[in-house]
């Protein structure tokens, strides 16, 4: 049965970008709505980059409420009866009654719920996830809001007399467990006043001139933070960005706003620079245009993540060392201990000695909470890794970290395919034969099958031919390239593919070689350039052939006629 992996588990360690204030020391601020063009900066204060500590709240979801942490998770909620979220009226008219009745069931003591705005944050849309953290309201921008949103002025002063809070309803619109920048948040209560700092957020003049506020965060290591592994459509996570219960002394209310923002899922340290370098050294070997996605080219290179790739070796190593291959004394009884625990033990004396001339000179030990050391980061990365568990054919047990790291390869790649085919249009332009094959053509050493007994250059048209980024009109047209008027082809029937010339072309540059039953939809075309079989490698190398003989591929006339010569040669 095929692997089915399961979201990544536990807690983890990852970058936050926290407050960093203003050089000159002016008040802080963005620049929101449409900013007039030419005008910088849009914000005037920067963020400075901490590893942090993230629980994971899974398990545990029933323990947070808003009044204690100011989050509150709730699961098993019924599907919504509006489900493409592309609309604003649809989501209005559909959407809002369910938010509302949701508020009214879940939070204690409300009897009134106004939405004022809803906010849909897609990776390549134009609200992209804030990658710093924040808090959406503060003190002085709730006011503003209810005045600004109250049926009127009277209403406004009676809301404001009462309880008042403002809270965020946060889920996921896509169909499979959240696995990339899942969002972070802090308990309430580990967050001091001075940690949060008011930013004005000021519009244009012709949005008004309106200033309101936002909160950006400072850093403190006494922050609990947390997140929800593999977040499902049926859950909703409430965030409290205003109480103003948590203004009254002995009301209980701690806090009663939430700091949050997603997390990074991606490679960091040196593993973020190195990948760099490697990204780069896959477009020269797999032969692709910039505009290849990267999950294609590791794919078709079978080359993973560089970061998997790293926390594959480090869990390697640390599982030797928890080996038992040691005796602790002589004799068949007695006890067996692991190389890392003598290393472990040999460390800490070191460590003793040291520290006992250290505490009688220096300064004085820092109280209260501190953050992770570096080694307490790396630790809890390869604790994750060497500890992971996957769900494979149905039955729950642990794998070896290359099951492992095919898994979580498979689970980014999913999500990178899926944050860049958002829409029904962008799935259609954005269709590549290169991520039609099943996983064990993917993510396992068969993926270089189809490259054996490959030229160079045919190995290199046969990525771009399954990437689909190659050098035809719907390409070119596509990226923009001058003198390249129209995606369509000669023919007229169709845009300039690959596909459409080895399978729909009415008028091909080039009789075809293969009969035309042989290779007849987009499937027969798939399976050839898969490249698996005998067949397959049979038709591959005659496609292959054909198009650099069409006239269409320019770039490959050298290649071709180098490789034309070499067979003369040999006969």
């Amino acid at each position: 049965m095929a692997a089915v992996p399961e979201p990544p588990r536990g807690d983890v360690v990852a970058a936050l970008n926290f407050y960093l204030p203003p050089e000159d020391g002016s008040v802080p601020y963005n620049l929101a709505g449409d900013v007039p063009p030419g005008v910088v900066p849009l914000r005037n204060f920067g963020s400075v980059t901490h590893d942090v500590l993230i629980h994971d709240a899974r398990g545990k979801e029933s323990s947070f409420t808003l009044d204690e942490d100011a989050f509150q998770i709730l699961q098993n909620q019924p599907p919504s009866a509006e489900t493409s979220f592309t609309d604003d009226e649809s989501i209005k008219k559909n959407y809002y009654p369910e938010i509302e009745r949701l508020l009214l069931d879940n939070v204690p003591g409300a009897n009134e719920v106004i939405i004022f705005d809803h906010t849909i944050r897609r990776p390549h849309g134009t609200r992209q996830p804030v990658a710093r953290v924040h808090i959406d309201q503060t003190t002085t921008s709730t006011a503003q809001r209810i005045r600004r949103h109250a049926p009127s002025p009277e209403a406004a002063e009676a809301y404001l007399a009462q309880r008042y809070r403002i809270i965020n309803v946060w889920r996921p619109l896509n169909a499979r467990p959240v696995e990339a920048s899942p969002l972070a948040f802090a308990r309430s209560a580990t967050l001091r006043d001075s940690d949060v700092v008011p930013v004005e957020h000021r519009y244009p003049a012709s949005a008004g001139g309106y200033v309101g506020q936002t909160a950006a965060i400072r850093y403190d290591a006494g922050q609990e933070w947390y997140y929800l592994s593999g977040m499902t459509g049926d859950e909703r996570i409430l965030l409290e960005c205003f109480d103003s219960e948590a203004l009254k002394e002995g009301s209980g209310v701690k806090g009663g706003r939430v700091p949050h923002t997603p997390r990074a899922t991606g490679p960091k340290g040196p593993a973020k620079v190195l990948s760099k370098a490697q990204n780069r050294s896959l477009r020269i070997v797999v032969g692709a245009y910039k505009s290849a996605p990267i999950r294609c080219l590791e794919t078709e290179a079978w080359v993973p993540p560089l970061d998997l790739y790293l926390n594959k070796r480090l869990a390697d190593f640390e599982g030797r060392l928890q080996k038992q291959a040691l005796q602790s004394g002589a004799g068949p009884e007695a006890e067996r201990i692991t190389t890392g625990h003598l290393i472990t033990e040999a460390c800490n004396k070191v460590y003793r000695r040291f520290n006992k001339r250290r505490k009688t000179r220096g300064r004085r030990p820092r109280q209260g909470p501190q953050s992770p050391t570096p080694t307490e980061l790396a630790a809890s990365v390869v604790a994750q890794w060497v500890n992971y568990k996957w769900k494979i054919g149905g039955k729950d047990r642990g794998s070896n970290t290359k099951e492992v790291v095919e898994l979580a390869w498979q689970a980014r790649w999913e999500q990178q395919r899926a944050s860049q085919q958002s829409t029904t249009r962008q799935r259609v332009l954005n269709r590549r034969i290169a991520d039609e094959d099943p996983p064990a053509l993917l993510f396992t050493d068969k993926a270089l099958m189809r490259h054996e007994g490959l030229t160079k250059a045919q190995s290199s048209l046969l990525s771009q031919a399954r990437i689909g980024d190659i050098g035809l009109r719907d390409y070119l047209f596509r990226v923009k390239v001058p003198g390249v008027r129209t995606p369509y082809c000669e023919c007229g029937r169709g845009r300039e593919t690959v596909e459409h010339l080895v399978v729909w072309c009415p008028d091909p540059p080039l009789q075809r070689p293969w009969d035309g039953r042989e290779i007849r939809s987009h499937r027969d075309l798939q399976t050839v350039l898969r490249g698996v079989g005998a067949r397959s490698r049979r038709f591959v190398r005659k496609v292959l052939g054909w198009l650099m003989d069409s006239g269409r591929l320019l770039e490959y006339r050298l290649a071709r006629r180098l490789e034309l010569e070499t067979v003369d040669g040999e006969g």
